[in-house]
């Protein structure tokens, strides 16, 4: 049986490196709770935490904790050291629960700090914490930076893994962080990686729905090293170069061998000119052309005769009379795949009002088409919707659903040459 050491690990507030980039976005964890509070139960300042179960989770598997079990100071400088009796500052953090096989012997209460049992396979675990919701819809040019403290094994037994969420989807962004070097002399535990920094994908780039989850994988094969993972002082930081009041609709969309941009600006009596912008990795952004603010003019149109193969991005920089300028969210159009089936729906809707989707075809087809909540529960379905070739409306009776995040999917019928189907966000106010 193995049996697992203790380690007092500290933490304290830190502030991060300056950088030219807005932070948007905090967590630290503090909840006054001294041990045993179960992530799934925190509720920060940004909305409520939530794990879920990723893989195999033995009998006695190891939780997520948010407590102040896995507290402390900082000193010598990076190193932990003493532990204050659940008086400092909280953590996130794996830990062994009361029943697992060896807590008898090192934390029969469980949650002693960010140490965790892996005698048996009982005490497998394969869990993702997950933040709530971030909007990071007024930035681009995003990353992660935080502190954390880990031991593991290897990646492939015992490791974290950082996911995100782009309101659709999670996908992995880094399938093993690095453990943590404890160099630290007694009484000292262990070293802090303190600017820890991870760049996120352009899809986070003004997505209101972003989410970061951090999954913790150990086997139960009786091989590890305490201590597991415990993270503090969590900050999105991104380009704050958005207008702060968003257009009213801004759309890209292909139209034959062209992509056609139009859009409607949010205020359309302060307006000087428009410039239109575009990328092919969705961060570094060339002018293609300028358009002068008419009086009046309440919708602008541009078409891109010489579109890129592949993924367009598109952005609209508007300059004010006064000199003041800002950025319209970003679109995107892979010419490759969606000059043949596109879909264009505006984001935000109030409550009463009814969405209604564009959908471009260039060629009759039929489709399906269904809505679901953030949850997954679908809330409304339309089947063999036939569509002409060219532009369509689809109207989406949503009446009576409370205000809250929505996904739209588009899916041609079995047969048809598009190997995925269409979807978009929206958001009923």
């Amino acid at each position: 049986m193995r049996i697992i050491i203790i380690l007092c690990i500290a933490i304290f507030q830190i502030t991060l490196t300056a950088t030219a980039q807005t932070p948007f976005f905090q967590e630290n964890f503090n909840n006054a709770c001294a041990s045993g509070c179960l992530a799934n139960s925190y509720v920060g300042t940004n909305g409520a935490w939530t794990v879920t179960p990723t893989g195999v989770n033995g009998a006695n598997a190891n939780e997520w904790f948010v407590s102040c079990a896995e507290d402390g100071f900082l000193a010598n400088p990076t190193c932990a050291n003493g532990c204050s009796g659940g008086s400092g500052d909280a953590t996130a953090h794996i830990g062994n629960v009361s029943t697992s096989t060896a807590a008898a012997l090192v934390c029969p209460g469980g949650d002693c700090r960010a140490i965790y049992d892996d005698t048996t396979p009982a005490e497998a675990t394969d869990s993702r914490l997950e933040s709530p919701v971030i909007n990071c819809g007024p930035y681009n040019n995003l990353s992660l930076q935080m502190m954390y403290i880990l031991g593991g094994v290897s990646c492939a037994n015992d490791f974290l893994q950082i996911d995100y969420f782009d309101g659709a989807t999670w996908a992995t962004i880094n399938p093993c962080l690095a453990p943590t070097i404890n160099n630290c002399p007694a009484p000292y535990t262990g070293n802090w990686a303190i600017n820890y920094t991870l760049a996120l994908p352009a899809s986070a780039n003004a997505n209101p729905n972003v989410r970061i989850g951090f999954r913790w994988v150990s086997n139960g094969n009786g091989v590890g090293t305490d201590p597991s993972i415990s993270i503090n002082n969590l900050v999105l930081r991104g380009d704050s170069n958005f207008l702060a009041l968003p257009f009213s609709h801004f759309a890209a969309l292909p139209d034959q061998q062209n992509v056609r941009l139009n859009w409607i600006p949010g205020d359309t009596e302060n307006i000087q000119r428009f410039h239109i912008e575009r990328s092919e990795d969705g961060r570094t952004f060339i002018l293609q052309d300028e358009i002068i603010a008419a009086p009046n003019t309440l919708q602008y149109a541009w078409t891109d005769t010489r579109p890129l193969d592949g993924i367009n991005y598109y952005r609209i920089r508007q300059i004010d009379l006064d000199g003041n300028a800002g950025y319209s969210e970003i679109k995107s159009v892979n010419f490759g795949i969606d000059k043949t089936f596109a879909l264009n729906f505006p984001t935000v809707y109030t409550t009463g009002q009814t969405p209604v989707a564009e959908i471009y075809t260039s060629e009759n087809r039929t489709v399906t088409a269904r809505v679901t909540d953030m949850s997954g529960r679908v809330i409304l379905s339309l089947a063999a919707l036939d569509l002409k070739r060219g532009y369509n409306d689809i109207t989406l009776e949503t009446t009576g659903q409370s205000a809250g995040w929505y996904l739209l999917e588009i899916v041609p019928v079995s047969g048809s040459t598009d190997a995925f189907p269409l979807r978009s966000r929206f958001i009923i106010r």
